[in-house]
């Protein structure tokens, strides 16, 4: 199913990360991005023609979406893990993004 010209690339991530249940897990960047892909190929395939034709995700404009989601607090979390070996890989709704969510699709 293609997606629109009229959404975001926020947008489509936030619809996947909702639809894979990121209001109640974190979830890891390349499953959203795979997801993401699945939705709308155009927008988040490798930029590259002989990879392309492999249909590789890339995961580079779904975590740009992620961290601009992050910016405006509708997701926690982040791509990779933290020197200290820490914090690991995710992304989740904030109460603002979940409240945001289903603003936008009533």
């Amino acid at each position: 199913m293609p997606i629109g010209g009229g959404l975001s690339n926020v947008d489509v991530v936030l619809y996947v990360l909702h639809k894979l249940g990121g209001m109640s897990k974190k979830l890891h960047t390349e499953l959203i991005a795979w997801e993401a892909y699945n939705l709308s190929e155009e927008r988040f395939c490798w930029s590259l023609l002989e990879f392309r034709k492999r249909k590789f995700p890339d995961k580079t404009t779904v975590r740009y979406a992620l961290e601009s989601a992050k910016k405006q607090k509708f997701v926690k979390g982040r791509a990779g893990r933290d020197k200290g070996g820490g914090e690991s890989e995710g992304w989740q709704f904030t109460s603002a993004g979940i409240k945001w969510f289903f603003e936008r699709s009533e």
